[in-house]
Protein backbone atom coordinates (compact mmCIF):
# COMPACT_ATOMS: atom_id res chain seq x y z
CA UNK A 1 0.00 0.00 0.00
CA UNK A 2 1.72 3.50 -1.10
CA UNK A 3 1.64 6.17 1.29
CA UNK A 4 -0.86 7.93 -1.25
CA UNK A 5 -2.98 5.30 -1.18
CA UNK A 6 -6.99 6.41 -0.72
CA UNK A 7 -7.51 5.23 2.72
CA UNK A 8 -9.97 5.78 5.70
CA UNK A 9 -7.74 6.29 9.09
CA UNK A 10 -10.18 5.51 12.49
CA UNK A 11 -8.49 6.29 15.83
CA UNK A 12 -10.74 4.54 18.66
CA UNK A 13 -10.37 4.73 22.55
CA UNK A 14 -11.90 3.47 25.15
CA UNK A 15 -13.52 6.03 26.93
CA UNK A 16 -12.96 6.15 30.75
CA UNK A 17 -10.63 3.31 30.58
CA UNK A 18 -7.94 3.97 33.37
CA UNK A 19 -11.01 4.83 35.90
CA UNK A 20 -12.43 1.18 34.86
CA UNK A 21 -8.52 -0.15 35.23
CA UNK A 22 -8.06 1.60 38.30
CA UNK A 23 -12.15 0.21 39.89
CA UNK A 24 -11.67 -3.17 39.00
CA UNK A 25 -7.90 -4.10 38.02
CA UNK A 26 -5.45 -4.87 35.43
CA UNK A 27 -6.98 -8.17 34.55
CA UNK A 28 -10.77 -7.33 34.13
CA UNK A 29 -8.77 -4.19 31.89
CA UNK A 30 -7.05 -7.27 29.94
CA UNK A 31 -10.27 -9.36 29.84
CA UNK A 32 -12.10 -5.98 28.58
CA UNK A 33 -10.00 -4.94 25.99
CA UNK A 34 -9.82 -8.57 24.44
CA UNK A 35 -13.89 -8.39 23.86
CA UNK A 36 -13.29 -5.36 22.56
CA UNK A 37 -11.27 -6.05 19.80
CA UNK A 38 -13.44 -8.79 19.44
CA UNK A 39 -16.54 -6.69 18.58
CA UNK A 40 -14.00 -4.26 16.62
CA UNK A 41 -12.95 -7.07 14.50
CA UNK A 42 -16.50 -8.51 14.01
CA UNK A 43 -17.51 -5.57 13.30
CA UNK A 44 -15.05 -5.26 10.01
CA UNK A 45 -15.26 -6.88 6.81
CA UNK A 46 -12.65 -8.77 4.35
CA UNK A 47 -9.72 -7.30 2.87
CA UNK A 48 -10.57 -4.11 2.53
CA UNK A 49 -10.34 -3.56 6.63
CA UNK A 50 -7.43 -3.52 9.09
CA UNK A 51 -8.03 -3.81 13.19
CA UNK A 52 -4.98 -3.12 15.38
CA UNK A 53 -4.47 -2.26 18.87
CA UNK A 54 -2.28 0.65 18.66
CA UNK A 55 -1.53 1.38 22.52
CA UNK A 56 -2.82 1.28 25.89
CA UNK A 57 -6.76 1.80 25.13
CA UNK A 58 -6.36 2.70 21.86
CA UNK A 59 -7.43 0.80 18.52
CA UNK A 60 -7.13 1.91 14.99
CA UNK A 61 -8.99 0.81 12.11
CA UNK A 62 -7.12 1.09 8.44
CA UNK A 63 -10.25 1.02 5.37
CA UNK A 64 -9.06 0.85 1.77
CA UNK A 65 -12.36 1.86 -0.61
CA UNK A 66 -14.76 3.42 2.56
CA UNK A 67 -16.12 6.94 1.60
CA UNK A 68 -17.62 9.14 3.67
CA UNK A 69 -21.18 7.36 3.87
CA UNK A 70 -19.39 4.10 4.34
CA UNK A 71 -17.40 5.41 7.21
CA UNK A 72 -19.75 6.79 9.05
CA UNK A 73 -21.92 3.49 8.90
CA UNK A 74 -18.75 1.33 9.94
CA UNK A 75 -17.63 4.23 12.55
CA UNK A 76 -21.59 3.86 14.16
CA UNK A 77 -21.35 0.16 13.79
CA UNK A 78 -18.28 0.00 15.87
CA UNK A 79 -19.61 2.37 18.77
CA UNK A 80 -22.62 0.26 18.94
CA UNK A 81 -21.28 -3.06 18.89
CA UNK A 82 -18.88 -2.24 22.28
CA UNK A 83 -21.93 -0.74 24.07
CA UNK A 84 -23.81 -3.61 23.08
CA UNK A 85 -21.57 -5.53 24.97
CA UNK A 86 -22.50 -3.96 27.97
CA UNK A 87 -19.26 -4.72 29.93
CA UNK A 88 -20.21 -2.83 33.60
CA UNK A 89 -18.32 0.36 34.25
CA UNK A 90 -18.38 1.35 37.82
CA UNK A 91 -16.91 4.25 37.53
CA UNK A 92 -17.60 6.94 34.67
CA UNK A 93 -17.88 10.44 35.81
CA UNK A 94 -20.75 10.53 33.30
CA UNK A 95 -22.86 7.72 34.83
CA UNK A 96 -23.19 5.86 31.53
CA UNK A 97 -22.18 2.73 33.45
CA UNK A 98 -21.41 0.98 30.68
CA UNK A 99 -18.02 0.41 28.51
CA UNK A 100 -18.27 2.77 24.92
CA UNK A 101 -15.60 3.84 22.73
CA UNK A 102 -15.35 7.30 21.16
CA UNK A 103 -13.88 7.10 17.32
CA UNK A 104 -12.21 9.37 15.17
CA UNK A 105 -12.14 9.62 11.43
CA UNK A 106 -9.82 10.64 8.71
CA UNK A 107 -10.63 10.03 4.79
CA UNK A 108 -8.72 10.85 1.66
CA UNK A 109 -5.40 10.05 -0.33
CA UNK A 110 -3.11 12.17 1.67
CA UNK A 111 -0.20 10.39 2.94
CA UNK A 112 -0.87 7.88 6.22
CA UNK A 113 0.86 10.24 8.85
CA UNK A 114 -1.64 12.71 7.86
CA UNK A 115 -4.41 10.48 8.04
CA UNK A 116 -3.35 9.41 11.32
CA UNK A 117 -2.91 13.02 12.79
CA UNK A 118 -6.12 14.35 11.34
CA UNK A 119 -7.76 10.95 12.77
CA UNK A 120 -6.48 11.53 16.41
CA UNK A 121 -7.61 15.30 16.06
CA UNK A 122 -10.93 14.31 15.23
CA UNK A 123 -11.18 11.50 18.10
CA UNK A 124 -9.98 14.11 20.83
CA UNK A 125 -12.76 16.51 19.33
CA UNK A 126 -15.06 13.31 19.90
CA UNK A 127 -13.92 12.73 23.24
CA UNK A 128 -14.19 16.53 24.56
CA UNK A 129 -18.08 16.66 22.94
CA UNK A 130 -19.36 13.81 25.53
CA UNK A 131 -17.78 10.49 24.24
CA UNK A 132 -19.68 7.36 22.82
CA UNK A 133 -19.75 8.81 19.33
CA UNK A 134 -17.36 9.36 16.34
CA UNK A 135 -16.32 12.47 14.48
CA UNK A 136 -14.60 13.48 10.94
CA UNK A 137 -11.96 15.39 10.11
CA UNK A 138 -13.19 17.58 7.16
CA UNK A 139 -9.67 18.40 6.01
CA UNK A 140 -6.30 16.53 6.66
CA UNK A 141 -4.73 19.15 8.52
CA UNK A 142 -7.28 17.99 11.01
CA UNK A 143 -9.51 21.30 11.86
CA UNK A 144 -12.54 22.08 11.14
CA UNK A 145 -14.27 18.85 12.49
CA UNK A 146 -17.72 17.54 11.98
CA UNK A 147 -19.86 16.08 14.69
CA UNK A 148 -21.68 13.06 14.59
CA UNK A 149 -23.56 11.56 17.41
CA UNK A 150 -23.74 7.70 17.71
Amino acid sequence: MSSTTSLAVLMIDVDHFKLFNDALGHPAGDDCLRAIAAALSGATRGTDHFVARFGGEEFTLVARNLDGLGGARLANTLVTAVEALGIPHPSRPDGSGVITISVGIALGAGKRETLFRAADAALYAAKRRGRNRYMFADRLNGMPLREVSA
